[in-house]
């Protein structure tokens, strides 16, 4: 991505901090192509930069909000049960 002109380090700093932080997650996670990845907080920084990351990456990624964390939480203690 190329880094707007006008705006010093000091302001990208943190912008970028949270993108090298996001990209080493999904690219050190193994994730195959078209995999599916839940992201939390996607209005975060983080979170935002993930979603620009996904087409790059080829994978897909869904907004886990609190209800759709409640419903993966009762899927995993199923698949424990069985």
């Amino acid at each position: 991505m190329p880094l707007p002109d006008g705006v010093s380090s000091k302001m990208l700093a943190p912008v970028m901090y949270a993108g090298v932080t996001c990209y080493n997650a999904l690219k050190t996670a193994n994730i195959v192509t078209g995999a599916w990845v839940g992201i939390s907080s996607v209005a975060g920084a983080a979170g935002s930069l993930a979603l620009s990351y996904e087409s790059r990456l080829d994978i897909n990624l869904s907004q886990l909000t609190e209800e759709s964390s409640e419903d993966l939480s009762s899927w995993m203690q199923e698949q424990r049960s069985i």
